[in-house]
Order: structure tokens, then sequence, then C-alpha cells
């Protein structure tokens, strides 16, 4: 498997998630207290070209933002981060690809996973995995034998965070090959896979079973869809909110009638 579908797949596993965390009643309700609290319209901006062209820029402002001074945009910069790490820490996972998303989606009511990816490395997409070389870094906060007593607590907090989100972690010598670690890791897989499980994490935030549901709730759509077909699109589309809950435009759900019933005939 080359390593572009790895990424790909890992990202698909942590998108999903979101993906389903935004229709919950829980995040949208955060969303709108964020928004009406930095001034944001209710329903978010109306995404302009150049907006588009800065999805994923970490300082970039709406377009249609007005500020009275540097102050005051310095000031929306950090209530934006502040407000929506509530958002973030609704995921399993958090990410600086993920954070980007959710500060667009409060912005313009809108995912734009694609525009986003395009402008960061794989790496920060996913945060799935983590590597970090200890040795460099406790060389860097102790290189001599007189510990000044408030670096050594910071770096036992950020020991402890480090801990939270990756509590397991894989020691790796000088001289190992790809080979060999990958040889290592399928041979103690039943293990590793053991400890994970002491870590499991609060099922709400879990990851794994996200593009199962989502295929779940695309197939009852379809189903629903199919089934009511002798019905007018726009009768569909209001039973589909009504008695599901799910919103579908007609054209998307004309497309969907149309794919059905080819697919079935076979």
């Amino acid at each position: 498997m080359d390593k572009k579908t790895t990424d790909s797949r890992s990202v698909e596993k942590v998108t999903n998630q979101l993906r389903k965390l935004v229709d919950t009643d829980k995040f949208q309700s955060e969303v709108f207290a964020i928004r009406a609290a930095l001034g944001i319209p209710f329903k978010g901006h109306e995404m302009t070209q150049r907006d588009r062209d800065h999805l994923g820029d970490p300082f970039y402002m709406p377009e249609n933002t007005e500020f009275d001074n540097g102050a005051t945009k310095s000031s929306f910069q950090k209530q934006i981060n502040i407000l929506t790490k509530t958002l973030e820490d609704m995921l399993a996972i958090q990410s600086a690809f993920l954070k980007e998303v959710i500060k667009g989606y409060v912005y313009y009511n809108s995912l734009e996973f694609d525009e986003i990816a395009k402008r960061m490395p794989s790496s920060s997409k996913t945060a799935l995995c983590e590597f970090r070389d200890w040795k460099l870094i406790l060389m860097e906060r102790f290189w001599n034998d007189e510990v000044d007593s408030d670096l050594a607590v910071g770096f036992a907090e950020e020991l402890i965070r480090g801990a939270k989100v990756y509590p397991l972690t894989l020691g790796i010598h000088p001289d190992a090959g790809q080979e060999d670690i990958i040889a290592y890791i399928k041979a103690n897989w039943e293990r590793i896979k053991n400890a994970q499980t002491r870590y499991a994490v609060d099922p709400s935030k879990s990851i794994k079973n996200s593009k199962v549901k989502i295929n779940e709730k695309n197939k009852k759509i379809k189903d629903f869809v199919y089934e009511n077909r002798h019905l007018s699109l726009r009768e569909i589309s209001t039973k589909l909110s009504e008695e599901l809950g799910i919103d579908r435009d007609i054209g998307a759900v004309g497309k969907i009638r149309s794919l059905e019933i080819k697919r079935r005939k076979k």
C-alpha cells in the first residue's frame, strides 16, 4: 500500500467522525453560541472567493468581518481559538487540520475538508500517530545536573498531557530499519491491542465506527427514497425531514431515486 493511500484512509477516519458530530444538537448549539459571542451571523458568513483562497490560514479573518483597530482583531483571533476548543474537545483526535476545519465551519457553516487539506502536510491532518525523539527532548531540557525546578514541573506537565492523548509509545533503536519496526508491530500486535483497550476513549468520541455509521445512514436514506419513489421529489424531501430528521434538497433526492431505481433493476 503506498503512502498516499495510507494518508487518505487516515484522513477519512478523522473526517468521518467530524461529519457525524456536526449533525448533533450538542455541536450545533455550541456553534450557535460561539457565533453569537463573536458577532458572526447565525448561519455564518457567506464565503467569498478571497475567503476560499485563505481557507486553512490560522491568521485569516473572513473578508466581511470589520474591526475598529488591530487590538480588536487580535482579541477576536484569541477568542475564536479559545471558544472553538470546546468543539475540538468533542473529538477523539485533535490536530491543526481539524482545528481549521472547525473554525471554517463556525465562520461559513461549511465543512471544507478538501480545500483545507490541500494547504496542509499529511502529518498535521490526522494526528493518529506521533513520533517524538525523547532523547533529544530530554537533552534539551536537562543538559546539566542543575535542573531548574520550574522547568522540571513544566516538562512533567507536558509528559502528562502527551500521555493522555498517546498513552502508548514505541521505542525505536537507531539501527532499526523499516522492516524491523513493521515486524515488531506485527509480532506484538495482540499485546498492543490489549494495551489500547486499557486506554479506550469515551465511545462518543471514538472514530472507529464513524464510517460504518455513516454508511448505515446513507443506506437508510436510499431505502427510504426508493420505497417512496412513487411520490414527487418535493414530497419525498419533506417526508425525509419529517420522519427521519434528514434534510436533502430536491436535486439530491432526485439523484438518489434515479440511481436506486437503476441499481435495483439489475
